[in-house]
């Protein structure tokens, strides 16, 4: 899984929720996690935008509701 997939996707309006989107997200750190060893640069990087993806995406409801999507109304 790669962020080039989950854009054409997203585009293409393929997923069905919004915890599929997050699954594919997700993919791609249990990737770089297997790939790269704790300690390595590529390894930190995935962690920290794992940390920032979780953080934006728990609060993703309010985001909507505040936009006046239909999941926040």
């Amino acid at each position: 899984m790669d962020l080039m997939t989950i854009k054409g996707k997203m585009d293409r309006r393929a997923y069905k929720d919004d915890e599929e989107f997050a699954g594919d997200v997700r993919q791609i750190f249990d990737n770089c996690f297997t790939y790269w060893k704790p300690g390595q640069p590529m390894y930190e990087a995935g962690e920290r935008l794992q940390r920032t993806f979780e953080d934006k995406y728990s609060h993703m409801n309010k985001w909507i509701a505040k936009m006046g999507g239909e999941d926040g109304e």
